[in-house]
């Protein structure tokens, strides 16, 4: 759905009228308004995210940022936005708001570690090979490392079905062994030589 730029404000106004009315209906009806309301802001966004893009591609790169801080201002968590943001700053070579970009998008350990290796290849020119080789390495041991923890947490749980089906129906094999022989046998359980 392309929504041109005279559309915009008037979605956004619509988003904001509607939310305005949302807390002034009862609570009942107030669940498909607050839907209503965050579809509005969703579109309101995604509009204002294909604005910024076509001021991009037109090298309008002012209006541009104007477009992605409208984007921002309806929905500040869009993960499109930001990502459409962070592809235009890392476009502009402006590496260092593109990586915080993609690092609120995805907050990890291991993205912010990949944006502070590309930092210091960046500034200090550090080859990067190495370093993400090293870094690969410890996401591979720390995952080991969770299967592991997981793996030893299982072994409680294995004793635990062992400790409540397995002794309970020995016992009963036993005793019912032992009823046999009693019932069968005279009542006497063991045989005595004599």
């Amino acid at each position: 759905m392309k929504i041109n730029n005279r559309q915009k404000p008037r979605l956004r106004h619509q988003a904001q009228e509607q939310a305005q009315r949302d807390e002034e209906t009862p609570d009942d009806s107030r669940g498909s308004a607050l839907v209503t309301a965050q579809r509005l802001r969703e579109q309101a966004a995604a509009a204002w995210v294909d604005v910024a893009r076509g001021r991009v591609q037109r090298r309008d790169y002012p209006a541009a940022e104007k477009a992605f801080a409208q984007a921002r201002a309806a929905l500040p968590s869009d993960p499109e936005a930001l990502s459409a943001q962070a592809s235009y700053l890392e476009s502009q070579r402006r590496f260092g708001e593109a990586r915080e970009r993609t690092a609120r998008s995805l907050p990890l350990p291991e993205v912010r570690a990949l944006g502070a290796a590309l930092e210091r290849a960046i500034r200090h020119g550090a080859p990067l090979g190495e370093t993400l080789a090293a870094q690969a390495r410890e996401a591979r041991l720390a995952r080991r490392r969770g299967i592991e923890e997981e793996a030893a947490r299982a072994g409680p749980k294995i004793q635990l079905v062992v400790a409540l089906l397995l002794v309970p129906s020995v016992l009963l094999l036993v005793a019912a062994a032992l009823a046999t022989a009693l019932l069968g046998g005279g009542g006497s359980a063991l045989p005595l030589g004599g």
